[in-house]
């Protein structure tokens, strides 16, 4: 490393950890989370973060997007007027599983960090063979990111919700959900990180890497979005009915307040909800912010990690599968159906697979065209939810309850469809004709 490349990565810590203390003298501390300045690991800190996606996947936000409870209010609040954003039109926030997605779960985690901070990379669910929100082709159900347009490196990426997205929304002639979510931004502000595979400095199972810039310190709880939109619908509704716009919700003839009578698709009920966070102007260009005091909004969101008791605001904690927590596994997979004149080749690579991903067969990792015919090479990765014993090619092998599985799937067009054997260490290869098929495929545990 040059000493100017020193020079460079101290500067960004340095701008990095002025950032956390100049929040903190602010009297912020509560608002963007605990933050320590120190960690086990020399040079990093840690940060609590919070991140919504469907329930099956694991709680180590690899190749995926977080934010600090500020962000995370910003990421939810303006997808509250989805229903009239996605109405007649094909919005890239509609195809957004994190957003529309069902059985959705809030995770809160603290992550120990390299704080000096690289380019925010925007981490999606692959619908379709794309990223929502851009063109890469992706694999479906598999997050993806980019950083600019570009493959992300090893840094954990951030970005300031208020430099980044303020200007974007309610521009003169906007709609009333475009200036809804600008106004959202200006009021909440906070942090977006970026964390990829690359990065990441794995469960402590296995030596860390060389340059890895981030872990998964402690999950603080994980808990039903259902569950926590319903504890913060209730007091933006209670607000509303003793202020100036008490009759705003009851006024709704397709919605009412509480769980039992409120429509969050109501046009409505969306517009007296903003009109009490964000005050009666904040639906148009040059209207001004107002509505529920930060602190009060700060005090909804973390009522559903505060406890188990639903009375009170809270919400049940989710329990992940242990073996899922922290867990990811890197897989070697490979094929070989070249043939003279063909278009598929000889091709190997490795992959990072969070257990239960991708799928019914899987992660997609292999796939050509040839001679009409469309040969695709799937790795399954899941974990045990009874001890099991499998018996690949080179001998019994046994798994706990817990423990992570591993098997090839091969299929094509036409309808042919080949399995390897569960195994638990070691390779499972495509059986075909009752016999071990290497050139079909194989997966392999690295």
């Amino acid at each position: 490393m040059t000493s100017a490349n020193l020079t460079g990565r101290r500067v960004l810590r340095l701008s990095a950890l002025l950032q956390i203390l100049s929040a903190a003298a602010a009297g912020a501390t509560t608002v963007l989370g605990d933050r320590t300045p120190t960690s086990p690991d020399p040079g990093f800190v840690n940060i609590t973060v919070f991140h919504v996606n469907p329930s099956t996947f694991g709680v180590a936000p690899i190749n995926m997007d977080t934010a600090d409870l500020l962000g995370d209010m910003y990421f939810d609040m303006r997808s509250k007027a989805l229903p009239i954003e996605c109405a007649g039109s094909h919005h890239a926030d509609c195809r957004n599983a994190e957003v529309a997605g069902r059985d959705l779960v809030i995770t809160k985690i603290v992550l120990t960090v390299d704080p000096t901070f690289g380019a925010y990379g925007s981490c999606n669910i692959c619908v379709n063979g794309t990223d929502p929100y851009g063109k890469e082709k992706c694999i479906d159900g598999v997050y993806t990111c980019l950083c600019g347009g570009k493959p992300c490196g090893q840094a954990v990426g951030w970005a300031n919700i208020s430099g980044a997205w303020v200007n974007q929304g309610c521009p003169p002639k906007s709609q009333k959900w475009e200036c809804w979510q600008g106004n959202v931004a200006k009021k909440t502000g906070g942090s977006w990180y970026s964390t990829v595979d690359s990065g990441y400095c794995g469960d402590g199972t296995r030596p860390a890497p060389p340059g890895c810039t981030w872990k998964v310190a402690e999950l603080v709880k994980r808990v039903s979005k259902n569950c926590s939109d319903n504890t913060i619908y209730n007091v933006v509704e209670k607000v509303a009915g003793g202020g100036p716009d008490r009759n705003c919700f009851e006024s709704c003839d397709d919605s009412g307040i509480g769980l039992s009578y409120r429509n969050t698709s109501s046009p409505c009920w969306i517009e007296c909800f903003y009109s009490t966070v964000l005050g009666n102007d904040a639906d148009h260009h040059g209207g001004e912010v107002a509505g529920m005091p930060l602190a009060d909004l700060v005090t909804a969101w973390s009522l559903p990690f505060a406890s188990d008791d639903i009375t009170r605001g809270g919400c049940p904690a989710i329990k992940p599968n242990q073996a899922e927590r922290f867990t990811l596994d890197q897989v070697h997979w490979s094929w070989d159906l070249s043939e003279p004149g063909g278009n598929c080749k000889s091709e190997n690579g490795n992959v990072t697979i969070v257990p239960g991903s991708g799928g019914a067969k899987g992660q997609q990792v292999a796939s050509c065209i040839d001679q009409g015919y469309t040969p695709t090479l799937y790795c399954q990765v899941t974990v045990n939810a009874t001890a099991a014993t499998s018996v690949p090619a080179n001998g019994t092998t046994t798994g706990s309850a817990g423990a992570l599985s591993l098997e090839a799937h091969w299929t094509s067009s036409g309808g042919y469809h080949y399995d390897g054997p569960v195994v638990h260490s070691g390779c499972s290869t495509v059986i075909e004709g009752g016999k071990p098929c290497p050139n079909c495929g194989k997966c392999c545990f690295v």
